[in-house]
């Protein structure tokens, strides 16, 4: 039983296109998120409706940065986290909130390729009250998911668990299936690792739902 549970949360995982060892993060599914998220911050424009010297100074520095993402290598995300962080801070003195927390995750997805977990959950934790303040759900959602899956990895389990189970919620509610299902592998996962995988199985079996409704 065991094992068949293994399998179907690998088999989930790979679906959602979720890294499958949690201690090995695959490096080109984290830059691929990191690139689409600057990308939109780019296009979409947070600070679209200002052209002001702050503000173009936050664009250059972010197609910097994510060229450096680009790059691939360790140096070249260090380089890449001092871009964001200057844009971070150029979003504080705006009072742009949203492009706060979207570089503080930034800054939070290149900690945790970086393994550097501990700063990796703080730059996540300090997005989470600037997601609310903004009315954000889906993107609360995301960074307690990324908090828990760190936390995972550091074994810490109940954090994890709380963190991974306001995620499900907050996605549901936001819409966000793909999301919720994440969160739903990685619950499951943590209490089979916990040598309780019977109740690892509601948590698959309403995975497996979701992206079969997706794809349906």
């Amino acid at each position: 039983m065991q094992n068949l549970i293994s399998l179907k949360t690998k088999g989930l995982a790979r679906h959602l296109g979720f890294p499958t060892r949690l201690n090995g993060l695959n490096c080109s599914t984290l830059q691929r998120g990191l690139v689409f998220l600057v990308t939109m911050i780019l296009l979409v424009g947070t600070i679209a409706a200002q052209n002001n010297k702050e503000t173009k100074q936050a664009r250059r520095l972010m197609t910097e940065g994510q060229r450096l993402v680009d790059e691939g290598s360790e140096a070249s995300f260090r380089k890449a986290i001092e871009k964001f962080e200057t844009v971070r801070i150029l979003a504080h003195s705006l009072n742009e909130i949203v492009l706060e927390a979207d570089m503080l995750s930034a800054i939070g997805i290149l900690y945790l390729q970086l393994e550097q977990y501990q700063k990796a959950i703080e730059k996540f934790e300090q997005s989470l009250p600037l997601w609310r303040a903004a009315g954000d759900r889906k993107q609360e959602a995301r960074s307690l998911k990324e908090l828990g899956l760190i936390q995972n990895v550091l074994g810490e389990r109940q954090k994890a668990l709380d963190n991974l189970s306001q995620a499900v919620l907050l996605s549901r509610a936001a819409g966000d299936r793909d999301a919720e299902a994440q969160a739903l592998v990685l619950i499951g996962s943590i209490h089979c690792g916990l040598g309780k995988c019977e109740e690892s199985l509601p948590y698959l079996n309403k995975a497996l739902e979701l992206c079969r409704h997706r794809f349906s």
